[in-house]
């Protein structure tokens, strides 16, 4: 028995010099522990951000990757690690000879491959505009921190711009910007940030707690709503709200009949996102393009 507590009263004094011990007792001292609690929202928070990036994230379908291929192969776009951009088609009628040309900077929608947008931005290209399509990875969601802040986007703005002159259009840029679904909600946030020219908003702007007021900016902003959107779907009390936020009389707004949510890119949503297509995607691309690039070339 004096042999037992001996041993123990030994290995409990060497313990008790040990940094080890001193380091157990940090962790689980009064701050330690408050430290914890305050930190555990923000915990399940990131959590919840990284399942659903597990669950909902989405890549571009074969259709949008061989646009990509396709355009890369006639020098028609360009791919950074952190934007894709697509050149204008300098042989239309109506390029701008001299001046400026309109650009577009795009966020993509939340847990999206930003590939999945290059149907559409080709088709804008194809009508004169610069796009410039930003990637969001590795986690895919348009926030300050994460790739979406205004440094981030005026860089992407310079480098377009720069790309731009490395081509064919040897002019300046009048760069815009936009976004589709929480993407659309980051170009809110962003226009005036990055002075910004216009704001362009697809299927976004239905979720009052994340509508920006902008009544008071002097920004022109266009929205373009699915009528077969099962995320954004306007009502009369979310078009108000909507409308309510916005330059009153600077802003225009277009519903495409028959068109869903993901139809703005190129992409197959997970469940509970799916939805029905009404609406063949050549034709919402068409339609999203056209309407688009009227109103940055101010043909509306």
């Amino acid at each position: 028995m004096a042999v037992f507590l001996l041993v123990t009263t030994s290995v409990l004094s060497r313990s008790l010099e040990s940094p080890l011990y001193f380091r157990t007792l940090a962790y689980f001292s009064p701050f330690a522990i408050g430290t914890i609690n305050e930190n555990i929202p923000t915990v399940i928070a990131l959590g919840s951000i990284l399942s659903n990036w597990i669950t909902y994230r989405v890549d571009a379908d074969s259709g949008a990757k061989a646009m990509i291929l396709e355009r890369m192969k006639c020098n028609r776009m360009k791919r950074s690690s952190r934007f894709d951009v697509y050149m204008p088609d300098t042989a239309i009628d109506n390029f701008p000879s001299k001046s400026t040309i309109k650009g577009l900077i795009l966020l993509p929608g939340a847990y999206v491959d930003h590939s999945a947008y290059s149907l559409t931005a080709a088709k804008l290209s194809d009508r004169g505009i610069l796009v410039a399509v930003m990637s969001m990875e590795p986690l895919r969601l348009a926030s300050p921190y994460l790739g979406a802040d205004p440094s981030d986007v005026r860089r992407v703005m310079r480098k377009a711009s720069q790309y731009a002159l490395d081509y064919k259009c040897r002019r300046n840029v009048e760069w815009s910007i936009g976004g589709h679904s929480a993407g659309g909600y980051a170009a809110m946030t962003l226009a005036h940030r990055v002075k910004a020219k216009k704001l362009v908003i697809w299927a976004a702007g239905t979720i009052p707690e994340l509508l920006v007021d902008l009544k008071k900016r002097q920004i022109d902003v266009l929205a373009i709503f699915g009528s077969k959107d099962n995320f954004a779907y306007l009502t009369r009390k979310s078009k108000k709200n909507f409308l309510t936020k916005m330059p009153q009389s600077r802003t225009v707004l277009r519903i495409i009949r028959g068109a869903n949510h993901a139809g703005f890119g190129c992409y197959n949503p997970s469940p509970p996102f799916s939805e029905p297509k009404f609406l063949c995607l050549e034709k919402q691309h068409e339609l999203t393009a056209s309407i688009t690039a009227n109103f940055l070339k101010d043909r509306r």
